[in-house]
């Protein structure tokens, strides 16, 4: 699992204005900052975040992606204090989907 540090969020891949972390309930909102990639730092926009992994400060995202959040950007933070908990708190608990259940094989031979 990669922990993105110097984060902020947008609600557009492209156009970077920074948002509320309480706008993560209404709007698809992509985590941008940087993040370790084979022992480099590397920038990173993360696919849409939906849910947040309970008792933990990590971001799940639309594509199964599962991020840590570091330290935010300090201008944002700055502007959003306590931005990481208030992104946590405004974001559903991830909930994994249930194993489907096994099926019994039709082409068995009988017992």
């Amino acid at each position: 699992m990669k922990t993105i540090e110097h984060w902020s969020l947008t609600a557009h891949p492209v156009n970077f204005t920074p948002l509320s972390p309480e706008d993560a309930e209404t709007t698809p909102m992509y985590v941008l900052g940087v993040a370790e990639d084979h022992g480099k730092m590397k920038d990173i926009r993360t696919s849409p975040i939906v849910a947040r992994v309970d008792g933990e400060a990590q971001v799940v995202t639309r594509s199964g992606s599962v991020y840590g959040l570091g330290e935010p950007d300090a201008d944002y933070e700055r502007i959003y204090n306590n931005a990481r908990e208030r992104l946590l708190e405004s974001l559903p608990i991830h909930r994994p989907a249930a194993p489907a259940p096994s099926q019994p094989d039709d082409h068995a031979p009988g017992l």
